[in-house]
């Protein structure tokens, strides 16, 4: 049975919806993985909370194209979660030595989600109430959350920068 989610996304970085990191160096395509391993530090996070969701390259021409673009999650509790996005860009050459090329943009947006279950949960009443909880008590939390996503992805940024 289907059931309906009442959610809630917010960018977590105030002025811009990403930032954008460019590299020129040896093996691009290896600093992608070197990435998600400093993203998973960054988090506190499994290796099962960062994946790729799509991965794409084209060896057609050397340089040889691909784009990654991938995902690391980090909850904060059973309704909120933060969810970071990455996108790769690069060009790798045929010996990982050469210097190629890679744009990376780093994203970040905090969900909240209360799944309605069931018929009395999908009820309009519900819903209001469910609508003040959220309001009256659990926004003030949710700020908090914000304001950790915020200096989450600053952390990862500067990290990131620091690695390249």
């Amino acid at each position: 049975m289907a059931f309906s989610v009442w959610r809630i996304e917010e960018d977590c970085l105030p002025r811009a919806p990403s930032l954008r990191i460019d590299y020129k160096g040896p093996d691009p395509f290896g600093v992608v993985y070197r990435v998600l391993e400093v993203a998973r530090d960054v988090l506190g996070v499994r290796e099962s909370d960062v994946w790729e969701a799509e991965f794409a390259w084209d060896n057609s021409a050397v340089p040889y194209s691909f784009t990654v673009r991938a995902y690391a999650s980090k909850p904060f509790d059973k309704k909120t979660q933060m969810v970071v996005e990455f996108v790769f860009n690069g060009k790798q050459p045929a010996d990982p030595k050469e210097s190629g090329i890679l744009t990376i943009e780093i994203s970040s947006k905090l969900v909240t989600a209360y799944p309605l279950k069931g018929i009395f949960q999908q009820s309009f009443w519900y819903r209001k109430a469910l609508k003040v909880y959220h309001e009256t008590f659990y926004a003030s939390e949710r700020a908090r959350f914000l304001s950790a996503c915020t200096e989450l992805t600053k952390k990862i940024v500067d990290e990131v920068r620091k690695l390249i």
